[in-house]
């Protein structure tokens, strides 16, 4: 219930819906907009599924201010 709820004001849908009011949107251009994404994930997914595994010991890099006690 609650999730319906929040995907009734979800702003991507939303706003979809406003452009195509205005006609400003097309349903072709959407659906090659979502291809496009869809392929650019996928292909972005592929790629980190490939990638050597990060070195363990650089964990924590770039998450906290300072480590050093």
């Amino acid at each position: 219930e609650e999730v319906d709820e929040w995907r009734k004001k979800d702003p991507i849908p939303r706003f979809e819906r406003y452009l195509r009011s205005v006609g400003v949107l097309e349903d072709e251009k959407i659906e090659e907009t979502r291809e496009q994404m869809k392929s650019e994930v996928m292909d972005q997914a592929k790629e980190a599924e490939e990638a050597d595994a990060p070195d363990p010991s650089t964990v924590a890099n770039h998450v906290y201010a300072d480590l050093e006690v």
